[in-house]
């Protein structure tokens, strides 16, 4: 399956313990802007369902299981300690730090 590859791929490229930076994007009617940096480690990495249905439930590009959108998702420990799950887009954009 298309959403377990990219987790699996996720995972080396970031595995646990990894410090990241996190910026995502959001759309609006003149573009686009920045609407959060998050800094903290990876924790994990998982598709995880919604509550909304899907209606192609044969789409390659969106995974889903039942007919329900599963959605990319990464929890973070931010340096303040807080533990969040973020949903990752085409418009986020994570990278590497040496260290926190």
């Amino acid at each position: 399956m298309v959403a377990d590859r990219m987790v699996r791929q996720l995972r080396q490229l970031f595995p646990d313990g990894t410090p990241v930076i996190l910026r995502e994007q959001a759309r609006t009617g003149r573009g686009l802007f920045v609407s959060s940096e998050s800094v903290g480690t990876v924790v994990g990495w998982r598709y995880e369902g919604t509550a909304a249905w899907y209606a192609e439930n044969g789409s390659r590009k969106i995974p889903n299981r039942g007919g329900h959108l599963q959605l990319l998702r990464l929890r973070l420990k931010k340096i303040d300690g807080e533990i969040v799950d973020i949903i990752i887009d085409d418009l986020a954009s994570i990278a590497k730090l040496e260290a926190l």
